[in-house]
């Protein structure tokens, strides 16, 4: 529940500043499990992105998080398209 609620954080977020390299910041210690085979708490995985010196992994971490954003953003939509249909059906009755 814990990292539910840092995700919904970060896309809060996100759609207030569109800023993507905050997003992966946020999101980075949610998604990221281990760091050289080491549990590393939160503060010092985004630290580890932070001093992230090869711009290509920062890249494919930044696009990783975009995919993973992309459907929970599709999978909201289609559950409140859902709901709506439901709701629709209910008041047609």
């Amino acid at each position: 529940m814990l990292d539910r609620q840092k995700c919904s954080n970060a896309l809060r977020t996100y759609y207030q500043t569109q800023d993507e390299f905050e997003l992966c910041f946020n999101l980075f210690p949610v998604f990221c499990v281990k760091i050289d085979d080491q549990e590393l708490s939160d503060d010092a995985k985004k630290k580890y992105l932070q001093e992230l010196t090869d711009l290509d992994l920062f890249q494919e971490v930044q696009n990783t998080l975009t995919k993973i954003i992309e459907e929970i953003t599709d999978q909201k939509k289609k559950m409140n398209s859902n709901i709506n249909s439901i709701d629709t059906v209910q008041h047609e009755k």
